[in-house]
C-alpha cells in the first residue's frame, strides 16, 4: 500500500512556512461516511436522556409521596420527611455536580476559542467545531500545535507556525498509523491495514496532491486515541458537509 516516510529534524531548523508532502499518483478514495456522532451530537442527547431520567424519577417521587400521604398515620408522615430529605440531598449532590462539569467544559472551550481567534482572527466568524492537541510534519519536522476544526476550514496554530485550509479543498480523509523509526528519523505515517490496527494519525489530501499528516493527538482529558477518533468524527461530518464526497472533479489513485 502507499505510504510516506519524511525526515525528522531539530525543531532549532524550523521554518516558519508550512510545507505539507507531495504526492504523486492521486490521493486514495475517501472511506465510508463516519457513522458516530460528534462529540457534541453525543453530550446532546446524553444531556436529553439525563433530563428525561431526572423528570421521570420526580414523577415518581411525587406519586410516592402522594400516595403516602394519602394513607395518613405518623409513620407515613415520617416516610415522607424521610424520602423528601433523601429526595433533597440527591438533587443538591447531581445539581453541584453538573455545575461544576459544565464550568469545566466552558472553560475549555472558552480557552480553545480564544487561541483560535488569536491565530486565525479572518475566521472568527466561524463556528469552531473543535480543537486538539497534536502535531504536524511540515517540511520534514514535526511541529506541536493544536489541529482546529470549523464548518468550513481545517487549521493549525503551532510554534511559530500556522496555516489553514478549506475543507471543501479536502479530496480524502484517511486513518493512519505512526510508526517508530531508527536514528532519529520521524514516524513513517502509513495508512491502517486492517479495522484490527488502532489508528494513530490521519493523512489529509488536498485537491492539489498535497498531503497533510497529523499525529501525536492526545490531551490532558482524553487519551490519544479518543482524541483522534474525536478530530477525525468532528472533521469527516463536517467535511462531507462542505464538499461532495467523493469529489467528481479529482482523479483518484
Amino acid at each position: 500500500f502507499f505510504f510516506v516516510c519524511t525526515k525528522w529534524s531539530e525543531m532549532s531548523d524550523l521554518s516558519t512556512q508550512y510545507l505539507p508532502t507531495t504526492v504523486t499518483g492521486g490521493a486514495p478514495l475517501p472511506l465510508p461516511p463516519c457513522a458516530t456522532p460528534t462529540p457534541q451530537d453525543q453530550k446532546s442527547r446524553i444531556e436529553k436522556q439525563h433530563q428525561e431520567n431526572s423528570e421521570a424519577k420526580e414523577e415518581e417521587y411525587q406519586k410516592n409521596a402522594q400516595e403516602k400521604k394519602q394513607k395518613g398515620g405518623v409513620l407515613a408522615k415520617l416516610s415522607v420527611w424521610g424520602s423528601s430529605i433523601a429526595h433533597a440531598a440527591e438533587q443538591a449532590v447531581t445539581t453541584s455536580y453538573d455545575f461544576v462539569e459544565r464550568k469545566v467544559e466552558q472553560k475549555i472551550s472558552d480557552v480553545d476559542l480564544k487561541r483560535f481567534n488569536e491565530a486565525f482572527p479572518d475566521l472568527i466568524d466561524e463556528e469552531l467545531l473543535g480543537d486538539f492537541v497534536c502535531a504536524v510534519l511540515s517540511n520534514k519536522s514535526a511541529v506541536n500545535g493544536h489541529v482546529q476544526i470549523t464548518r468550513a476550514s481545517l487549521c493549525f496554530a503551532g510554534s511559530g507556525m500556522k496555516f489553514s485550509m478549506k475543507l471543501a479543498e479536502i479530496v480524502s480523509v484517511q486513518r493512519a498509523v505512526s510508526l517508530p523509526t531508527r536514528d532519529n528519523a520521524s514516524p513513517c505515517i502509513v495508512p491502517v491495514p486492517t479495522q484490527l490496527v488502532i489508528p494513530s494519525a490521519l493523512q489529509i489530501y488536498s485537491f492539489n496532491d498535497e498531503l497533510h499528516q497529523f499525529l501525536n493527538f492526545g490531551g490532558a482529558l482524553q487519551s490519544s486515541v479518543q482524541c483522534l477518533e474525536d478530530a477525525y468524527t468532528i472533521l469527516d461530518h463536517a467535511w462531507r458537509e462542505a464538499a461532495p464526497v467523493p469529489n467528481p472533479s479529482y482523479t483518484y489513485a
